[in-house]
């Protein structure tokens, strides 16, 4: 089995003094064929990195916070079939940030961020993901 590729960074929402953190993890076969998932998390406030840490990521993070033991491979990760970009929004929430801190958040706010920062994924980051099959689990 090959090493699992994992990148993280930072995706450009509306407001330019706000940008959502995401991870994104090749899938473990044929990445540059398989199709891309979308995974984000329930709110208000739900980093999706529980869904890439304790759900269908590639790895999942034990509670016994001993060295060599936390770390496990997912049996059930999604990435074995679909390359995925965990988005955690919205803004503040996990590693995103919002220098503006007395912003209110709504469902209408966060959805119009997370298509923003999903264009800046496909359009400036990743676009070879443009003309594959796209799945979004909300």
């Amino acid at each position: 089995m090959q090493d699992t590729v994992v990148y993280s960074g930072y995706l450009n929402t509306y407001q330019n003094d706000r940008k959502l953190h995401y991870v994104f993890v090749q899938a473990d076969t044929d990445a540059d064929k398989a199709p891309l998932t979308i995974w984000l998390n329930g709110g208000p406030g739900c980093s999706s990195l529980i869904g890439y840490m304790q759900e269908v990521g590639p790895y999942i993070v034990g509670d016994t916070y001993k060295f060599g033991e936390d770390l496990k491979k997912n049996q059930y990760r999604w990435n074995r079939a679909s390359n995925m970009l965990f988005i955690e929004s919205p803004g503040a929430v996990g590693f995103s940030t919002d220098k503006n801190p007395e912003i209110n958040y709504n469902d209408r706010q966060t959805a119009d961020d997370c298509f923003v920062a999903i264009k800046d994924f496909m359009w400036n980051i990743a676009p070879e993901f443009t003309n594959r099959p796209l799945y979004v689990r909300i």
